[in-house]
């Protein structure tokens, strides 16, 4: 009952926020064309998801280059640190 209760007080406050944030036009203006761009996407999606499907690959492709190459400098910078380590217990 009382996660009922918290959950229908969290809407009424989204709403009652949305709608004072919507008395401004500026606010208004930028939601509405929000929402345009939204739909646009969407609808670039639904019709073509083939495309859609390839950008993702691209994407995610370029993603796991950059992990891998950060992951190598990573590497690298550790074991220049080990080395450096190394020469200084070696010292003592």
């Amino acid at each position: 009952m009382e996660k009922r209760k918290l959950f229908s007080r969290i809407i009424i406050g989204a709403v009652i926020g949305a709608s004072t944030a919507l008395l401004d036009k500026d606010v208004r203006q930028y939601t509405k064309n929000s929402i345009i761009k939204a739909k646009d996407k969407t609808s670039d999606f639904i019709k073509h998801p083939s495309k859609t499907v390839g950008k993702m690959r691209i994407k995610l492709s370029d993603m796991n280059d950059t992990v891998s190459h950060v992951a190598g400098q990573a590497i690298d910078t550790l074991e220049k640190l080990e080395q450096t380590l190394e020469k200084f217990i070696d010292k003592k």
